[in-house]
């Protein structure tokens, strides 16, 4: 196949599968999981084209990525990597989306500015009419770094030696995760392979129930709420997940149901009611949204705090 082939069929990126709690082996490699958008970048002479893990091309949506041929040392080359926006020393997830989801070349330009993205590289695919997917991750991790120049809005992806030590300073910087990819691992184009295996950072609080959907007379999912600084019940976020049956029937025979929203803020509720505060769930969550909701929500069982310790960040 050669490269005009992979660039009119795409190139399905490589997926990692997850897992729970980090490690360390003489046999990976790990990377910082950036929180971005998967992109894979198609470079021949002056020619880019950005596409996502989606295979829809992105290029139009990321103008500063157009430098990218001045930086390559190889007339012809595929990269693979993730495309942030940081706020605050931290990738911002709402600002990527943003980019990510602007079609109007106006607005593509004001957010370039007031949310410039990064382009964070990892693998390199193809470069000079050779496929290299099947040779070892070192290797590769070598050649793009002797073909790659970095410059700002392109950066290469560090590699360490400890997935512990690693995922603690993730951690206490919160970032979003890490990824370990074995040494001698092969690039598996659109295939998920525990090859790479991604380890998330995960927060847990404890949120008050302030409404349920239901499914007929089942509960499904709970809306979620903390307290801010004057003692107002704020919205933070809808959960379902880790929902089990045996909680779902405690919780219909605990939660008392109102007529109105607890909520200071508004709520879509389209079946359900809405309950009065007086029961705490334990969450298991990514991250605060900038908007302060709870990102990736799962419920992990009831909770026991008392209501004014359910405070937001």
């Amino acid at each position: 196949m050669t490269f005009d082939d992979l660039v009119r069929r795409g190139f399905k990126p490589m997926e990692p599968v997850p897992r729970q709690v980090p490690f360390d082996s003489p046999d990976h490699l790990y990377q910082v999981k950036w929180d971005g958008v998967r992109m894979v970048a198609f470079v021949r002479g002056g020619f880019v084209r950005l596409q996502n893990r989606r295979l829809r091309d992105r290029t139009s949506q990321y103008p500063e990525l157009s430098l990218l041929p001045s930086l390559l040392r190889v007339e012809e080359a595929i990269l693979d990597g993730e495309v942030v926006v940081i706020r605050d020393q931290r990738p911002s997830f709402s600002g990527i989306i943003r980019r990510d989801s602007a079609t109007d070349p106006r607005s593509v330009s004001l957010l370039q500015r007031r949310l410039p993205a990064t382009y964070m590289v990892f693998d390199l695919l193809w470069f000079e009419g050779r496929d290299i997917t099947a040779a070892p991750l070192t290797e590769r991790i070598s050649v793009l770094g002797g073909v790659l120049e970095v410059h700002e809005p392109v950066l290469l992806v560090d590699s360490f030696d400890s997935g512990l030590t690693l995922f603690e300073a993730v951690k206490a910087r919160g970032w979003e995760g890490i990824v370990a990819k074995t040494r001698a691992g092969p690039y598996l184009p659109g295939r998920r392979s525990d090859h790479w295996v991604k380890i998330k950072v995960t927060r847990r609080g404890e949120f008050v129930i302030g409404g349920v959907s239901l499914s007929g007379a089942r509960i499904t999912s709970l809306k979620l709420g903390a307290y801010d600084e004057a003692g107002r019940l704020v919205y933070v976020g809808s959960a379902g997940s880790g929902l089990s049956w045996d909680m779902a029937n405690s919780l219909k025979e605990e939660l008392t149901p109102v007529n109105e929203s607890p909520f200071i803020n508004p709520v879509g509720l389209e079946s359900g009611h809405w309950v009065q505060p007086e029961r705490t769930v334990l969450v298991r969550f990514f991250e605060w949204t900038e908007d302060l909701k709870l990102r990736g929500p799962v419920i992990e069982g009831l909770g026991n705090r008392d209501l004014a310790e359910c405070l937001l960040p």
